[in-house]
């Protein structure tokens, strides 16, 4: 009875020769110059932040229920790519100095055009929670010296659904002079 040939390795790749001086390039010997190509590609790409810039525009008063506010936030999206941005769906956190404010989001759909803006409106819930928290923040401003005159710090922190590697986040601060709002 013929005994079963056991199975043979594949044959290594390797740079064979041809002639004198001369090689014959074969697998791996072909790949590794593309291969090099794409990943520095790659890397180069790494580097540009493409992200959406979205900045608070606005909030509007909404009516609430209970222990809770309803606002509506008026978003600038910027898109600095050089692609259009399709968006299906927004969320968003605010925290107005350090304290966490508000949140929402919505299924708002739209396009924003390589190297354009959109205006979103999303409505946010403040909850009573909240509320105190920052009543709380302001009277201890209040009574702190030229507490009233420092600006008062936000921070937005949320995702753009929908692009094609999913959600995109984003965000972005900045201060409101309330002594200036305040006058």
């Amino acid at each position: 009875m013929p005994q079963p040939s056991s199975p043979r390795p594949p044959a290594p790749l390797t740079v064979a020769p041809v002639a004198a001086g001369r090689r014959r390039f074969t697998g791996l010997a072909l790949l590794a110059p593309l291969a090099s190509a794409l990943g520095l590609t790659a890397c180069a790409n790494l580097g540009v932040d493409r992200r959406p810039r979205v900045t608070l525009a606005g909030l509007e008063p909404l009516g609430g229920e209970g222990l809770e506010l309803r606002v509506m936030a008026r978003l600038r999206v910027q898109n600095p790519g050089d692609a259009p941005l399709d968006y299906d769906g927004v969320w968003i956190d605010l925290d107005v100095d350090g304290r966490p404010l508000a949140s929402g989001g919505g299924p708002v759909q739209g396009r924003i055009p390589r190297y354009g803006d959109a205006v979103i409106s999303l409505p946010l819930t403040v909850s009573g929670l909240a509320m105190m928290r920052q009543a709380l923040g302001l009277w201890s401003r209040a009574n702190a010296p030229d507490g009233l005159r420092a600006p008062v710090r936000y921070a937005l922190r949320g995702h753009v659904g929908g692009g094609a590697f999913g959600s995109v986040p984003f965000s972005s601060s900045g201060e409101v002079d309330l002594g200036a709002a305040l006058r």
